[in-house]
């Protein structure tokens, strides 16, 4: 017995797949700009140039500062390129605001990223075909 239904078979039909990959698509992205955010602000640097600017906080996050830390206990020549140290070193504070834009900035990045690559491969495949 044979049936030419669409939702015969024991694949999905291609609508509800469809529906699945907006929200993935989101998800992923999301997850994605959050360990982007993260391992950017690891990676940092910032040049201190004179004595003063270990003396206040060192701020730390791209494209915002949304870390700050404490290394006044430094001493290192100058000029000097800082970066996170060990939060049970050196008195460390994090801002919510600041790191939710990061996180939002490079979700939306990712998205425009994701938009253009479609359609370059969709024109691409129509170019081929």
């Amino acid at each position: 017995m044979t049936t030419d239904s669409p939702v015969a078979g024991p694949h999905p039909p291609r609508a509800h797949t469809r529906r699945l990959v907006g929200p993935v698509v989101v998800l992923l992205g999301g997850v994605m700009s959050l360990v982007t955010v993260l391992v950017l602000t690891l990676l940092d640097r910032v040049r201190i140039t004179r004595p003063e600017e270990l003396a206040s906080e060192v701020g730390f996050g791209l494209p915002f500062d949304w870390v700050a830390q404490q290394q006044y206990s430094l001493d290192p020549p100058l000029p000097y390129s800082a970066s996170l140290r060990s939060p049970w070193e050196h008195v460390t504070s994090a801002q919510l605001v600041p790191f939710v834009v990061d996180v939002v900035l490079v979700w939306l990045a990712l998205v425009v990223a994701w938009v253009l690559l479609r359609g370059l491969l969709s024109r691409r495949g129509a170019a081929v075909s």
